[in-house]
C-alpha cells in the first residue's frame, strides 16, 4: 500500500504518513502530523524595507506604462516630425521678419530722435516725433524679444532631436518585437 524509498519530499512525507498509520496512531494524531508536514514557510524575495518595496513597484509601474504607451507614441511621433518641418520653415520666416522690423524700428527711432531735437520746444510736430521715437523703441524691443523666443524654440528643438536619438531605437525595437509576435 505504501511505497518505500525515493528522494522527493512528497514521497518522504507519504512514507512518514504510512509509517505513522501503520504504527497504530489515532486518526486525530495522524491529522495533526499531516498539518505539521503541510506547513510551508514563505520567505519574501524582496527585503523587508518598505521604501525599497515601493520603489520596486514604482519601477514596475513606470515600465508597464512605458511599454503600453510606446506604440501609440510612435504614430504621434511621426506626425510631430511632419509638423516640425512646417514649424521650422515658419520660424525661419518669422525670424527674418523680426530682424527686418528691428532694423527698421532702430532706424526710425534714431531719425525721430534727431527730428525731435531739431524742432522747437512745445510744437505738435516735436510731440509727434517723440511719440514715433517711443513707438519705434517699443517695436525694436518687441522684435528683439521675438528673436529671443525663436532662439529658445530652436534650443528646444535641438533638445527634442537629442531625445529622439535616444528614444527612437527603443521605439523601433519595441515595434519590431510587437510585429514578430
Amino acid at each position: 500500500m505504501c511505497r518505500q524509498g525515493g528522494d522527493g519530499s512528497i514521497l518522504q512525507q507519504r512514507q512518514r504518513f504510512c509509517s505513522y498509520s501503520s504504527a497504530g496512531f489515532t486518526k486525530h494524531e495522524i491529522d495533526m502530523l499531516k498539518k505539521e508536514n503541510n506547513k510551508v514557510e514563505v520567505h519574501s524575495a524582496t527585503p523587508a524595507h518598505p521604501g525599497h518595496k515601493i520603489s520596486t513597484w514604482l519601477k514596475w509601474l513606470v515600465a508597464s506604462a512605458f511599454s503600453v504607451l510606446v506604440p501609440f507614441l510612435k504614430q504621434k511621433w511621426d506626425n510631430l516630425l511632419l509638423l516640425e518641418g512646417k514649424l521650422e520653415k515658419a520660424a525661419e520666416e518669422v525670424e527674418y521678419v523680426a530682424e527686418v522690423v528691428e532694423k527698421v524700428a532702430i532706424t526710425t527711432e534714431k531719425v525721430s530722435a534727431e527730428v525731435a531735437n531739431n524742432l522747437p520746444g512745445n510744437s505738435k510736430l516735436k510731440e509727434t516725433a517723440l511719440i514715433v521715437e517711443h513707438l519705434s523703441s517699443v517695436a525694436a524691443s518687441d522684435a528683439q524679444l521675438a528673436e529671443n523666443i525663436l532662439h529658445k524654440a530652436n534650443d528646444l528643438k535641438e533638445d527634442v532631436e537629442e531625445l529622439e536619438k535616444i528614444v527612437k531605437p527603443v521605439i523601433d525595437q519595441i515595434g519590431h518585437v510587437k510585429h514578430v509576435n
